[in-house]
Order: C-alpha cells, then structure tokens, then sequence
C-alpha cells in the first residue's frame, strides 16, 4: 500500500522525530511504500493531504496535534481515503480515545491492520469537526493561550491561559435543538461554557459518557454559570467523573443545534480557535458516517455502535 505521513513538525521534539522515523521503518519493513509531507504553516495540513490523495495515497496518517487532525479531514470528507491517527504534538484527544499506541511498531501493525470504521464528522459552517467545539470559557482560554509559550511547555501554557480567562462570567446563549427524531425546541440560559462532542474524552477527560462516534448524533453539553461554590461542585463532578454529582451541568444530544450567545463569546474547534459566537447564530450539525478511520482492535467497548 501506498501511504502518506502528514507531519507537523512544530507539534514535535527531536523523541516525536525519531518515532516517526520508526514509525516509518515499521511501515516499510510491512511491506508499504511511505511518503511524508511536512507542513511549513497552519492550514496547510489540508492542501498536502489533497495532494497525497492525488498522488494515490491509499492511507493517510495525520502526525500532529489535534489541530493538525482537523486540518486532514478537512479534505479526507470528500474522499474515500481512510484516516489514521499516529500521537504527536500538545494533545491528542482522538488517539486517547482509541488507545492508539505510542510504539511505532504496534502503530505500525494498527494502521495496516486495524479494524476500519465509518464515523460522524461535526460541522459547523463549511468546516469539519471530529472531536469537539467548545464555546465560551474553553474559546476564550484557546484564545488567551500564548503560542510561544505553549510551543515550550506544552499544555502547562492552557493553565496560564487558564488563570487568565477567570475574569471570564459567562454569557446568555440562546439554544435551537433538533435530536432529528423529535421536534425541536429552544432553551435559553446563562452558560460559562457548552461543549458540543463526538466523542466521550475532552481534553484528558471523560464528559460525554454516551458519545458513540458513528451514531448520527453529538452530544452537547451546557455548564449553566453560577456561583463560585457551585462552579467548584462542577469541577468536582467532571474531575472524578461521575454523572450522579454534575451539579448545573444539562446534557442533550443532537443532531443540529442553532446557538446564538450575547455578549459573543471565543469558540474552539478541535483545540483551534474558531472565532466568535455572536446575536447570529452559528449552525452546528452531524455528517453521518462522513470518512473512514482506523483503529486498534481493543477500544473502548461503547465508542463505535456497530463496524464495517
């Protein structure tokens, strides 16, 4: 098989390098032909990974952070080209998630012989999402957080960030749901932040505990802004997590939502500041079953309700 290597290089160290030259290695001792684009600039994960379908990839392997995930499937929707996941850069929710392996070799054994799935993708606008979209007081860290300093401590620099957004007090969001199979109906609510997933990890944590990825569906949700002990029981809940304690914590699932917010707060998506949510709602909706993956055979036992 023929099969392309997006690599980010900003989201690597000199470790992250010689794994991919590993990971490399294990590829071709498999028996596949390799070829690595490296990316020079944000965005331009995307146009490689057209590039590396032209050419004739058969498999393409984003090697990154989650940004540089999002950048691929960006063009993997409009193809039949399936997508694998090797960990690198300052997180890597999806390959948490699936329990990808660190060790080239075992990577190398999943990515040509793993089970194949067709997941969701999220939409918002003309851009995809596979993980996440946070609006709020997760927008405004992502967009506090200084690049610089993440580029030397990692995720160390999101809790700087962290400190800084405290101030923030949350905003009234005026919410449109739409299950698709019920009708739909309108919340309105002061919000501190709403999470709006495909899948069950956010961040290094497990929120959405009914997340399946290929269900039709996203899960949202909405942490209602409160008092500062009760903001507290929220942290508690989402730390041990444990649903029976969720206190302010309202938790739907979707398959559009229309969310207006006053004032406009900063949203993220898939760890990528997004822009902002204003008076004129953004449409965010679930593409059913819209690219292929590849994963491990063992993850996690409600992730995926049926395979291939």
């Amino acid at each position: 098989m023929k099969i392309a290597i997006i690599y980010n290089p900003a989201a690597g160290t000199a470790r992250r390098l010689n794994r991919l030259a590993r990971l490399e290695r294990q590829l071709q001792i498999l028996g596949n032909t390799t070829v690595t684009y490296y990316t020079s600039q944000s965005g331009e994960a995307t146009e490689l990974t057209r590039r590396a379908v032209v050419e004739g990839a058969e498999i393409v392997v984003a090697v990154g952070g989650d940004g540089t995930v999002n950048e691929v499937i960006q063009e993997l929707v409009e193809h039949d080209v399936p997508l694998a996941v090797y960990p690198a850069g300052t997180t890597n929710v999806w390959c948490q998630q699936v329990n990808m392996p660190v060790n080239p070799r075992l990577a190398a054994d999943v990515i040509c012989n793993g089970p194949r799935y067709q997941v969701d993708l999220g939409q918002v606008g003309d851009r995809y999402f596979l993980l996440m979209i946070g609006i709020g007081l997760d927008g405004e860290i992502v967009q506090t957080v200084n690049l610089d300093l993440k580029k030397r401590v990692g995720k160390l620099a999101y809790v700087v960030a962290g400190w800084r957004a405290l101030k923030f007090r949350g905003t009234l969001v005026n919410i449109t749901l739409d299950s698709g199979r019920t009708n739909e109906h309108s919340i309105t609510v002061r919000a501190s932040l709403i999470i709006v997933t495909n899948s069950e990890r956010y961040a290094t944590l497990k929120l959405a505990h009914e997340a399946q990825v290929d269900d039709g569906q996203l899960e949202m949700l909405i942490f209602e802004d409160s008092r500062l002990s009760k903001k507290f029981a929220q942290a508690v809940s989402v730390l041990a997590n444990r649903r029976e304690w969720d206190v302010n914590i309202e938790r739907y699932r979707v398959h559009t939502a229309r969310i207006a917010a006053n004032p406009p707060v900063a949203a993220q998506i898939d760890g990528d500041l997004m822009g902002q949510v204003g008076s004129q709602a953004v449409e965010i909706r679930c593409v059913h079953k819209a690219i292929r993956v590849i994963v491990p055979a063992k993850v996690p036992a409600n992730l995926f309700s049926h395979g291939e």
